[in-house]
Parts: C-alpha cells; structure tokens; sequence
C-alpha cells in the first residue's frame, strides 16, 4: 500500500488497492492454519481502516467516487501498512508453519478440520457420533502421512455404520462375541441384506479390514487413500439403505 503515495487522492483511483489489501487481511483474520497472535491486532485495525473507505458488501462499484481521501488519511493507511508488514514478517519467522500436500482431490483443511464434509449433508446427519469422530481423525492421519493409522481410523468409521445397518436389518444390535466383520456379512446374507453392499464389505474386509490388524502390515499414502474412497462409498450406500427402510 505504499503507493496511495502522500497527495489528496480520489478513493475511486486507490479503491482497489484497498479492495485487494483488505481480501488479504480477511484472509489472514479468517485462516486457523496460521494463528496470527503478535499481528492480529495490527491486522485488525488496518482492515477497520479500510473498511471505512470501502463498502462492506465488497463491490468496488458501490465506492463513492466523489470522496477524496486526504494526504495525512494516507499517511495513516501506510503507517498501518508498513507496521503489519513488520509484525507479520517477525512473526511468521518464528512461526511453527508446516507444509502439507494435497490428498487426491481431499482439501487439506477439509481433511485436518472436518473430515466429514466429504459425505453429502443427508448423509452426515445420519451418521453415528463415533463414525464421525473417526472419520475425522482418518481425515488428520491422512492429510499428515500416517497411512497406517489413517487406514485403521477409516475402518473403525465403516465398523460402526455396520454395526448400525445390522441392528436395522436384523432387528437387534450384534452380540459382542461376534464383533467381527466376517460375522456381520454371514449373518446379513442371511437375512437377504443388500448383497451389493455386502460384496463391497467383503472386498474391503479382504483387501484391507484383516491385514491392517497384523502389526508388521503397514500402508502406503495412495492405499489409505484408495481406502479412504472404497469406505466413503460403502458408507453411504449404507446410510442410503438405512433411509430407505425407514421410509419403508
């Protein structure tokens, strides 16, 4: 912002050098993945210097081209420039900040924040409280490299959706002694369950469900991935079959 320069100045020639700093600093305000605490104030009170000037809906064609802004409102605007540069700059050198690669086509805040997003919102809300937290977690192994653990967090998250499609479809919860995939699919063929969905549990309970309980089995980044889709998949088929007898 140092070239509003220090002449009176009409807001229409400077509005979107103010635009485009105040998106930054919206930016900078909204963003978790980098808390600023040194900064935050300064970054505030230059973003409600601006906002002064500027409408809030963010359209520069509501700007009033009329205005003039002052040599010393300028002066103002780039002192309070100059001095979030310079806190930003101190702290971001300090700055336990982390680089972290796309997963597939997963956001990375999405993945480390809320997982869950990745099921449509009819979905979520039929999900049990523990897949959910799983699935977040699986999400946070993923996006941080942890296959292993992002593999073991996203089956735990189709165990319990199982778990609660037997109790639909058989009419009472599994007894613990039987808390085993191959179990569950035994007993759902039985009672004539969905056999698509019970062919992608079989698939996923031979692939992946049994070797990830084998402590010398590890993943790779692409198969937990890989995993993380079959699951979603079969999730929500799930979820889909539930809706439907109850409707029924």
């Amino acid at each position: 912002m140092r070239e509003l320069g220090t002449k009176d100045r009409k807001l229409a020639e400077i509005a979107l050098t103010l635009f485009v700093a105040r998106g930054w600093l919206r930016s900078l305000l909204d963003n978790s993945l980098v808390p600023l605490k040194i900064s935050r104030t300064a970054c505030q009170r230059l973003f409600d210097l601006i906002s002064e000037y500027l409408p809030r809906d963010m359209s520069i064609l509501a700007v009033d081209s009329e205005r003039t802004v002052s040599a010393y409102e300028l002066r103002t605007l780039s002192s309070a420039s100059e001095e979030v540069e310079t806190l930003i700059s101190a702290e971001l050198a300090e700055a336990d900040a982390y680089f972290v690669d796309q997963k597939g086509a997963y956001s990375t805040p999405d993945l480390i924040f809320h997982a869950e997003i990745m099921f449509p919102k009819s979905i979520q809300d039929s999900l049990p409280k523990e897949t959910k937290s799983d699935i977040r977690q699986a999400g946070r192994c993923l996006a941080f490299e942890l296959p292993t653990a992002a593999g073991f967090y996203t089956l735990r998250a189709t165990e319990s959706v199982i778990r609660q499609w037997y109790s639909v479809v058989v009419g009472k919860t599994p007894p613990m002694k039987m808390r085993n995939w191959g179990a569950y699919i035994r007993v759902l063929k039985k009672q004539k369950a969905d056999h698509k969905i019970i062919s992608i549990l079989d698939q996923i309970r031979e692939m992946y469900r049994n070797p990830v309980l084998h402590p010398e089995i590890t993943l790779t980044p692409d198969e937990a991935l890989t995993l993380l889709g079959i699951c979603q998949s079969a999730i929500v088929a799930i979820v889909v079959d539930i809706q439907k007898r109850g409707r029924a």
